[in-house]
């Protein structure tokens, strides 16, 4: 999905110098759902591959500590001298009223056609790539961060250059924004913020800070 913006934003930018007369582009997004998706699933299958050919053995199921060197993965027991815990990880929603209006990430991936508009709450990476893709694709974006600025863990020149970059581009970012309650509406999702004001989009995407999915109980088990 980033190349396919990349290739939108530089016909866009250049593609007169190079003779184009039109930037007008009639951009198929299910063609690029498509293809994306086959291109997950050939990855998929050359992981696999590549466990069979080095000789990992893949044992898909919940696992559980029974003590500092044994796992309990569907009732076998596995050891090891050095356990490595990779759980990945899920996005974290906030708990206020209509949550659950919003999606994630992970729904972006399962929309079959782009919304008229969205809003994405985070500040993170990932927020900041999507509104750019989705930007770019012609969506009505709007980026809205808790604090003064996005990726405000990354060097400042990053950031500056990040933020004059979106001004450039005519990316909406709302700073200061925290938000209370969603609700559906006429119009759409509608988010209402601690300061009082609120936006309305046709999607919700939460994008704040990722937890991890390990649960407690098993850092107990690890002593």
């Amino acid at each position: 999905m980033w190349y396919g913006a990349q290739i939108a934003e530089t016909f866009h930018q250049f593609g007169e110098d190079y003779g184009f007369k039109t930037t007008d582009l009639n951009f198929d997004f299910a063609t690029l759902r498509r293809n994306r998706e086959a291109y997950i699933d050939r990855a998929r299958s050359s992981y696999d591959g590549s466990f069979k050919r080095n000789g990992v053995d893949l044992i898909e199921g919940h696992a559980e500590f029974v003590d500092s060197h044994t796992v309990s993965v569907n009732g076998e027991l596995i050891r090891a001298k050095h356990i490595v815990i990779a759980t990945g990880a899920h996005p974290s929603i906030p708990d206020v009223p209509g949550a659950e209006l919003g999606g994630s990430s992970d729904d972006v991936f399962a929309w079959e056609e782009l919304p008229e508009s969205v809003a994405i709450l985070g500040a993170g990476y990932i927020a900041v790539e999507l509104a750019g893709v989705l930007h770019t694709f012609g969506v009505k974006t709007d980026l809205f961060v808790r604090r003064d600025r996005p990726l405000r863990g990354f060097d400042s020149y990053i950031v500056e250059g990040l933020v004059k970059e979106m001004e450039r581009t005519n990316l909406p970012l709302h700073t200061h924004k925290v938000p209370v309650k969603l609700e559906k509406t006429a119009e759409g999702i509608t988010i209402h913020f601690e300061d009082g004001t609120s936006h309305t989009a046709s999607q919700v995407i939460w994008l704040l800070v990722a937890v991890q999915t390990l649960k407690a109980c098993n850092l107990k088990k690890l002593g």
